[in-house]
Parts: structure tokens; sequence; C-alpha cells
């Protein structure tokens, strides 16, 4: 493609184009979490194995309860989960039994223990009737063989791994977690660790990407910093393109004498898919693509730098690992004070989140330059604004949320009124 500034929304659509998911493999369950599911898991088994008690009591036969305030019944026998019963039940009997044991042949409803009283070393008073099926989980009510668990792009959280695990699913098949490469670029630049000499900053842009794609699901491979050299530039490129599924560069590739990394990328086989998009922060963004590999091209200020990954590159990573969009969430709020965009590009706020009465409100988090990493780091979302678009004070604005203690904040307070309006 010519190097013409693209629109936000076609920057997208070329990005998701170009992203691949991952190969999927087969893997254990125990190793399974957070993991997207590649296909459908289908049990193997029925669940539950055998019709069972859902309380601890009394397995008895409804009838035998039938228009009755209290009824006495023999006790024949105990069954402990994991037991099996002894012997069917028979009229007039009950059995004692335990959360989670079978119900022998015969019975079809269990009293709660609550509802009873022991009668003599056999018996059992039962207060009222039974209704029939009451407290009984039935053979198979949750799965049965051949039938689908978890439908693919399922996430595999705790509560999957238990199911799965219920129904004999002890290998899923899911989508490899990318392996995502990130290179600082710039002479500036020294490792946070080291105190850094006169006209030398620290590494932030590093760091911080690296957390973004543990935080996307990636795992990051972190490649340190390259020196504005040309030589030194494409090595640490192609290293990338070696060792990961996705290659992340901060800085170098403006029109800079010292940007070197648009060079670097087209010697070492990145084809360029676009450069320059019409957003701020973040118009000098890079994007390509290398043996079906994506190449993000970041710009160096460090609020540019996480705002566009935000924005491209967190959806390309989720993409990849099975999943659809940001996953972040949207809340519907007023402004608060006057929030306005750059006159011929979009451009992302970041603010802070307040509740007032019944609704929330927002307003810039601070100073908006694109080096005030502090205003992100407090900032709980972003709002989009259109090129010359000012909102003013009780303007309705939606926010993305980049905080998730909003959204634990939020479930507090959704019940005056304030509304989630969309996830993506």
């Amino acid at each position: 493609m010519s190097g013409k500034m693209l629109e936000v929304d076609e920057a997208r659509r070329l990005v998701a184009a170009a992203t691949p998911r991952m190969p999927i493999e087969e893997i254990s369950l125990a190793a399974a979490r957070g993991l997207v599911l590649a296909r459908a898991a289908r049990a193997r088994a029925l669940v539950p194995p055998l019709s069972c008690s859902a309380m601890d009591g009394y397995a008895v036969r409804a009838a035998d309860l039938a228009g009755r305030e209290r009824t006495r019944l023999r006790v024949t026998q105990e069954i402990m989960a994991g037991d099996l019963p002894a012997a069917p039940l028979a009229k007039g009997e009950a059995a004692r039994i335990m959360t989670g044991a079978p119900l022998p042949q015969g019975a079809d409803s269990v009293v709660m223990v609550e509802v009873t009283a022991a009668d003599g070393a056999d018996g059992v008073v039962i207060q009222g009737p039974a209704k029939l099926g009451q407290h009984v989980r039935q053979q198979g009510e949750d799965l049965t063989p051949g039938a689908a668990v978890l439908a693919p792009g399922a996430l595999i959280g705790s509560a999957a791994i238990g199911l799965l695990a219920s129904a004999g699913c002890s290998r899923v098949a899911v989508y490899r977690r990318p392996r995502v490469a990130v290179l600082a670029t710039g002479n500036e630049l020294v490792p946070m660790e080291q105190e850094p000499g006169t006209g030398c900053i620290r590494n932030s842009n590093g760091p911080a990407l690296c957390a973004a794609i543990h935080e996307a699901g990636g795992i990051p491979v972190d490649l340190g910093i390259a020196r504005d050299e040309p030589g030194a530039t494409l090595d640490a490129v192609r290293r990338g393109l070696d060792e990961a599924d996705c290659l992340v560069t901060s800085a170098g590739v403006s029109v800079g004498d010292r940007d070197f990394v648009g060079d670097a990328f087209a010697a070492a086989g990145v084809e360029r898919v676009f450069w320059r998009v019409k957003q701020k922060p973040g118009k000098p963004l890079y994007f390509g693509v290398a043996a079906g590999k994506p190449v993000f091209g970041l710009p160096g200020n460090p609020v540019s730098s996480l705002v566009i990954f935000e924005q491209y590159v967190r959806p390309a990573i989720r993409w990849m690992r099975g999943l659809e969009g940001a996953g972040r969430q949207w809340l519907q709020a007023r402004a608060a004070a006057r929030i306005a965009g750059a006159p011929k590009r979009l451009t992302w706020i970041r603010v802070e989140l307040a509740r007032e009465g019944d609704q929330w409100r927002v307003r810039p988090a601070g100073a908006q330059g694109s080096s005030v990493l502090a205003t992100l780091a407090r900032a709980h979302g972003l709002v989009t604004v259109a090129p010359g678009e000012v909102l003013e004070p009780g303007d309705p604005v939606e926010v993305r949320v980049i905080r998730d203690e909003v959204l634990l904040d939020h479930q507090r307070f959704h019940s005056s009124g304030a509304k989630r309006i969309k996830t993506v």
C-alpha cells in the first residue's frame, strides 16, 4: 500500500484481515486454564452417572407420603457418597442418604433431614408429603455422552475446568497462546534498573508493552533495546520474527534521520500494509506482515505506544488466541467538563470516572500530552472524540473502561441506574 494516512476504521479492518489464529494443539485439561477452546468439548460420560441425592436426608418413595402430615418409615440402609445402595427400596422403607450418594432402586425423592426425626433404632418420622423427584439429580441431567460441554471460543476458567473434568474431558483442543516479541529502540534508552546518564532515560515502553501483552493473554518475549543503528535494528527485528508469532516495536518508525525501524522491517521481509493513521495519539503507526506474522511499529512516546496497543495490538492478540474484540466494557456517562478532540484527527482522551447521583461523570484525567504517562496510569478509561468534536458538560459520553476495578464498582452501582452499554 501507499503511505497515505488512513482512517481508524480502515486501519482496524486491515489489521483484523491480516491477523491469523494461532495453531490448534491438544493439551491436558490441567494446563488449559486461560486458553480458548478451538473445537467443541464433548462429554465422555453421563453427568451425573447415576441418579443421586442433592441433599443430606432420606431417600423415599413419594407415594408413601402422599396426603399425610406425618409418616413413619423403616430405615433399611445408609448410603454415603461413593457407596452403592445395598438393596432396592420397598414400600414403607427409607434410606439415610448423603449429598451425592446414588438413590436405591425404587426411591424417587429425597426429603431433607431438617423435616425428619429419628423414631427408635430403625425408624424415621417425616413431616409432610414429598414432591415426586424433589432434591434428586437425575442420571445424565447435566450431560450425556457426546453432548457438547463447551462450544468453540469458550475461555477456560476454573468453572469450565470443573465442568470439563466432570464430563471426562481430560484433554482439550485449544488455540496456542501467541508469543509476542517486544523491541524498544533508541540510543537514549537504558534498562530500567540502570541509572541513566546525561541525556538518557529508562526504558519504560518495553516493560509496559510486555505487561500489556500479558494482560491481553499473550506471552511477552522481551528483545531488550536496539540502538539507533541499521545493523543492530535489523538483527533485533529478525530475532523477533524468528522467536515470536507477532512483533511489536516502539519508536523509530517516523521520518527522522535516526529512524531505522521501517528500513529494518523491509530488509527482514515485512510487507507493509499501512503507515500513518488519522488518530491522536499515535499517527505514525506502522502495520505489516512477515510470513503470516503481524508486525506493529508503535510510536515512541509512552502514552502513544500504550494507547495504540490498546486500540490495535490488544484485539489482534485476542484474535490470535481465539477471542473476539478487545474484551473491554463500555459505560455510559455524562461529561463533567469540556472534552475536545483534535481538529482533523480522531482523538482518544484519557479520562477519570466518578459517580454523581445515579450517573457516572467523566472528565479528562489531566494533561493529554503523549509523554505524560502519569495521566494514563491514573485514567479509568478512554473516550473517543471525532475530528473537531467538542463534548460540553452534561453531554452523553461512551467510555471504554481500561481499569478492572471500575467494573467492580459498577456492579455495586448498577442498581442505581448506571448502564453498562456494551462489550467490545
